[in-house]
């Protein structure tokens, strides 16, 4: 009994109810945006079903969360490349099963559409590469302990690497904003890497003060050029 309800407190205290709040915020503001553009809207498709199709799509993503919090880290590590290659198949899928009345729509082939919902695949994909880059860094992080230059040049060219197929699928699909999503995943994600940021900072530091000194001296061996090709024009005169 004892261990059941440490067990409920671990799981409830894994809930952090300030994104919960941003999340739920962002999804009325998501309701309230697509019931706006569908009223203006000169396409057959009703209002209500537009809102309606897009509340269905938050009940599975609620029910696909709570799915997930029942899983540990060690069984999410192990589901993760099966999580990221499926994605990487669904987005390869859509070049060839995309809906063709979107693409003349937006130009962009990154939609399913089957009897009237329509699915785009990235928005598996993105926590499928979240789940996927969590594992490449927490993976590379227990191998190399020890943090120097060469080992965060490493894990930035491994989390590059995983990226790299992402990129291409959406490039094909001329999905360029949600290729910009998947790049500011990537920066967070290096962000909260563990990369020791002091290295780089000193670097940044010494590169910044240098180009300035390059700068300030390039531009006081202009002007005293130009001061003395004024005065030998003066004299000339």
């Amino acid at each position: 009994m004892d261990t059941k309800r440490s067990t409920d407190k671990d799981k409830a205290s894994r809930i952090d109810w300030g994104i919960i709040f941003c999340v739920l915020m962002l999804a009325l503001i998501g309701l309230a945006s697509i019931y706006v553009a569908a009223t203006h809207d000169s396409s057959a498709t009703s209002v209500t079903r537009q809102v309606a199709s897009q509340l269905v799509w938050y009940v599975i993503g609620v029910v696909a969360v709570v799915i997930i919090m029942q899983f540990d880290s060690e069984q999410l590590w192990k589901v993760a490349p099966l999580a990221y290659w499926l994605g990487i198949l669904l987005l390869a899928s859509v070049l060839v099963l995309y809906s063709r009345t979107y693409y003349i729509n937006t130009g962009a082939k990154s939609w399913f559409s089957f009897a009237g919902l329509t699915f785009q695949p990235s928005e598996v994909m993105k926590p499928a590469y979240i789940l996927m880059m969590g594992r490449v860094i927490v993976e590379h992080n227990d191998k190399h302990p020890l943090k120097t230059a060469k080992t965060d040049w490493l894990l930035i060219g491994k989390m590059i690497l995983w990226t790299v197929p992402v990129a291409v699928l959406l490039k094909l699909q001329n999905d360029f904003g949600t290729m910009l999503v998947f790049f500011a995943i990537l920066g967070g994600m290096i962000i909260v890497s563990g990369i020791t940021w002091k290295n780089y900072s000193a670097v940044g530091n010494y590169n910044f003060w240098n180009c300035r000194y390059s700068t300030c001296t390039g531009y006081s061996r202009i002007r005293s050029s130009n001061l003395g090709k004024s005065r030998l024009s003066i004299l000339s005169v």
